[in-house]
Formats: structure tokens, sequence, C-alpha cells
């Protein structure tokens, strides 16, 4: 069960996605209506990542989908305090991904958004069941809630690439399945 929880809660710890969108502005009104809108920017990419690529790698079995979100730079820090590079995450996910039978729910809930310099942090909390087969072929439900503090930029060419994900809270529980 220890391997069932570090590992999933690696994973999840990664699966977060945010925007970047800039703002400039001359008046305070203006400022402040284009805060606005780019928070609401933000929310809607961050929307968009979590329902397309994040959750289709998990669907169609194909952890580029998810990997090409990940900066060269990425560090994920768990609620214990383990550091995760992308580095191992590119190593790790493919298993993961190899190890899923089905998706039975992925709910993405958007806390909070906010703007801070190049980059958009928000907290999002993660809700997915699934079905995984062990290395000794048994078969177990499996369900995951973390809540993540996540940063995200945009490279030249527009692709959202994480670069933070912090673990601010996951709970995991698994069992075989009957």
């Amino acid at each position: 069960m220890q391997l069932i929880h570090s590992t999933t809660t690696a994973v999840f710890a990664a699966l977060t996605a945010v925007a970047v969108v800039g703002c400039n502005s001359d008046s305070d009104d203006q400022a402040a209506s284009d805060d606005s809108t780019s928070v609401e920017a933000a929310r809607a990419d961050l929307d968009a990542l979590y329902k397309g690529d994040y959750r289709n790698a998990f669907e169609q079995k194909n952890p580029d989908l998810f990997l090409r979100h990940i900066s060269d730079d990425f560090t994920a820090t768990l609620v214990d305090g383990t550091i995760g590079s992308a580095e191992v995450l590119r190593q790790f996910f493919p298993l993961l991904i190899q190890s899923i039978d089905r998706v039975i729910d992925h709910n993405v809930t958007i806390e909070d958004v906010q703007i801070k310099d190049d980059r958009i942090e928000a907290v999002v909390t993660l809700t997915t069941i699934m079905d995984r087969r062990s290395p000794a072929n048994v078969v177990y439900t499996e369900i995951s809630v973390g809540t993540f503090l996540d940063k995200f930029v945009r490279d030249k060419d527009g692709v959202l690439k994480e670069v933070a994900g912090d673990q601010l809270r996951v709970s995991v529980t698994g069992a075989p399945r009957p």
C-alpha cells in the first residue's frame, strides 16, 4: 500500500496546470478590469488543460500528452517534504500510465487563481478514481484526493509548462477488486 501511496502522490503532485496571462494598464480601473479578465482567461485555460491533455493522457494511455507540459526545471514538493524533479517524473509517469486499467472518474476543482509576475498560481483539487494493476497482476481500485498549489508559464510557442507543484494535502486509498 505504501508503493501505491507514494507513486500516486508523486504523480498527482505533478498533475496540475495553469496558464500565464500578462496584464499592463495605465489606469487603476483598467488594471482592475484587465486583472479580472486575465484571471478569468487563466481559469479557462486551466480548465481546458485539466479536462484536455491531462485527462486524455490517462484515458488514452499516452503519457506525452501530460509530459509535454512539464518544464525542464519542474519541481514538486510533496506533503512529507520530498522534492521531485522533471527527470524523475519523466521516468515514472509512463510506468504509471501502463498500470492503469481504466479511469472511472477524474474531477477538477479550481479553487483559486492568481497572476503573479510571469506566472499563474492556482490552488487546485483533483479527485480521481481509477482501476490499477499491480506488478503482481492484482487489479485494485484507487481513490485519490489531492490539493495542490501549482505554477505555470507559457513557452515561446504558447504551450503551458508547469514549473512547480506543491502538494498541500493528499489522501489516497486503494483496495483489491473482488
